[in-house]
């Protein structure tokens, strides 16, 4: 399966799930390319994969964009069970 326009808020809310069931926290990330593109509604062409850029952290002058070094492992996990429920590459 592609991730896009028709799919895309299932397999984020999927996502979602996963997380909590993993036991993560709540977690703001900055998606680029085709998968943001179709979250917006902006395109109608699938891709395989979200593109991942980094954390987004609140601070006292507003949002900062942090680089991921490592993605912690309740995300992995979570992110590998989606990855597998919906045919989408190991990566």
């Amino acid at each position: 399966m592609k991730i896009g326009k028709a799919n895309v808020d299932e397999i984020f809310g999927a996502l979602n799930h996963q997380i909590r069931i993993h036991g993560g926290s709540y977690i703001s990330l900055v998606v680029c390319g085709g998968t943001a593109l179709a979250a917006l509604g902006l395109i109608t062409r699938t891709t395989k994969d979200a593109d991942v850029l980094g954390l987004i952290k609140e601070t006292i002058s507003g949002l900062e964009i942090q680089r991921i070094k490592k993605f912690p492992d309740w995300l992995s996990n979570a992110a590998e069970k989606v990855a597998r429920d919906f045919g989408l590459p190991d990566n």
